[in-house]
């Protein structure tokens, strides 16, 4: 027999562990000892009885081999499934280490078996503790950018200037950029604290990160080189605004203030993508693998909206040339 226990559960959700080369049945009566450097079988809070029982049951896993390289294969035995959202950890703590201990009663209810990890210890982690901790963690490094502003010449305030052109309007793309990049740190960081270990960052979710990037990098490089179609549409009493205060309606509107289907389109898809990769990574309990079709759907939204974007800012650039 061996115990399988996933490193990583939360308390907040059913718990599983998988015995393998056994059959067990719930008459059997297995519980589940979750033991730490302060607790012992006698602690009746940390004794949990089972909910589920399914034998016949295959897990599949990793074991070593003699070539040092590891293989995939699957054992035969039974799942049990426990409610353990009665395990105290402070709240402070993100996860608690401990050692499972399984028991039950034989098939003729005359003796106990016992198994365990044995010198082996697991991960159980605490869903508000985990969320408590990644809160502080944003929120620290939000303090450092604020301090180092304010000590510069612009002030704390120019903190905001971080997600504004250069005209003082609030852009799009350094908006998708800022909300990508808090969102991925915070998931990382979190996951990293339920498993002490970094999670595997899907390849889907780097081409979503490098399309905000090369949005970003088309319409800062083509800014200002506007071609020679563009001169010709460019009136010569054009004027600009030198500067602007930051409004949420800058997201949606062009620089002449009217709606914009394509800056709408692409807010829309951001937040969209950013709520479904926050929700499924939570309910999947790892980092949510993005659809490739999702992919190119932000994409071409992308697209939509950066060609307007190196458009206007070809005409920006003249306008103040003349």
């Amino acid at each position: 027999m061996q115990m399988f226990f996933p490193d990583g559960q939360l308390t907040n959700r059913l718990l599983s562990v998988f015995i393998s080369n056994v059959i067990i049945t719930k008459e059997q009566k297995p519980v589940l000892f979750l033991l730490n450097q302060r607790t012992t079988d006698a602690s009746k809070k940390h004794i949990f009885d089972v909910g589920l029982v399914d034998f016949n049951q295959r897990w599949p896993h990793t074991e070593p081999q003699t070539n040092g390289e590891s293989k995939t294969v699957s054992e035969e035995g039974t799942l049990l499934i426990f409610d353990v959202s009665s395990f105290d950890i402070a709240l402070y703590r993100p996860f608690m280490h401990v050692t499972p201990v399984i028991k039950w009663e034989n098939k003729d209810n005359t003796c106990l078996q016992q198994l365990s990890l044995g010198k082996k210890k697991a991960n159980v982690g605490s869903a508000k503790g985990i969320v408590l901790n990644t809160l502080f963690l944003l929120l620290g490094i939000l303090i450092f950018i604020v301090a180092v502003a304010a000590r510069s010449q612009g002030g704390w305030l120019q903190v905001v200037d971080l997600l504004c052109e250069p005209n003082g309007k609030l852009s799009l793309s350094k908006v998708q950029m800022a909300v990508w990049t808090v969102v991925i740190v915070a998931i990382v960081y979190a996951f990293s604290l339920s498993k002490l270990t970094i999670p595997e960052i899907p390849a889907t979710l780097l081409l979503l990160m490098g399309a905000s990037y090369a949005t970003r990098a088309m319409v800062k490089w083509q800014g200002g080189k506007p071609s020679q179609e563009t001169l010709d549409d460019v009136p010569a009493t054009s004027t600009v605004k030198v500067h602007n205060s930051p409004r949420l309606s800058h997201l949606i509107c062009d620089d002449s203030g009217k709606l914009s289907l394509p800056r709408a389109q692409m807010l829309m898809w951001t937040v969209l993508s950013v709520v479904l990769f926050i929700m499924k990574s939570l309910l999947d309990g790892h980092m949510w693998h993005v659809p490739i079709e999702l992919v190119f759907l932000m994409g071409m939204s992308q697209l939509g909206y950066a060609i307007p974007s190196m458009n206007a800012s070809k005409k920006s650039e003249l306008s103040k040339t003349l």
